[in-house]
């Protein structure tokens, strides 16, 4: 190292070493954040788990997880596992009669990196259906989907449907059926789209 004007300069070898010696433990900090904030999330809830960690702590990892699509939930893994499935599907009639219907993707039907992120939009439709007062704004978000001037929506529907999932029948193998039918459903909300809706 030498200095010009009483200040150093580093040779290039020297700041291409310095950036090599950095990466390992910014690598390692950043593995090891995730791991803390895995096993952070991961722990079951109860009132001990918040007196010690506290909204502070908990709310940006809540934040931060479901954002990138790393939350978990322990119900997979509870005696008390889901026993039903559900999907959504909204249908939007238009000015001329026309109708579309707008399937709300599966996860079996994402790619690599939607299924990455997949639960962010199944939680929204846990949310949905959880919370009434959304199913506005839900059916508006839809009728944005199509602006056209000439011919727009004027009906939106969300509907969804249900199915019981079968306790095991038995045996080690269980084939799974290419498709699921659900037999159940419910008319959520028919949403008569405004102008206003669009401005």
């Amino acid at each position: 190292m030498s200095t010009v004007q009483g200040r150093p300069v580093f040779p290039a070898h020297d700041k291409a070493s310095f950036w090599q010696n950095l990466s390992r433990p910014l690598a390692s900090g950043f593995v090891l954040l995730h791991v803390g904030l895995m096993v952070l999330w991961d722990l079951p809830s109860s009132p001990l788990k918040d007196k010690i960690l506290g909204a502070h702590i908990l709310k940006p990892v809540f934040w931060y997880t479901n954002g990138t699509g790393l939350a978990h939930c322990w119900q997979m893994f509870s005696p008390l596992v889901p026993t039903g499935s559900s999907r959504f599907e909204a249908s939007i009639t238009f000015r001329d009669g026309s109708r579309t219907q707008v399937p709300f993707q599966r996860l079996g039907e994402a790619g690599f990196l939607e299924k990455w992120f997949g639960t962010l939009p199944k939680r929204w439709e846990g949310f949905l259906y959880g919370y009434q007062q959304a199913w506005p704004d839900a059916a508006r978000y839809l009728a944005r989907l199509y602006p056209n001037p000439a011919n727009p929506p004027q009906t939106v529907t969300i509907t969804r449907y249900w199915m019981d999932i079968p306790p095991p029948s038995g045996g080690s193998y269980q084939p799974l059926p290419s498709r699921y039918e659900y037999p159940d459903r419910i008319l959520m909300i028919e949403y008569q789209v405004r102008p206003e809706d669009f401005s």
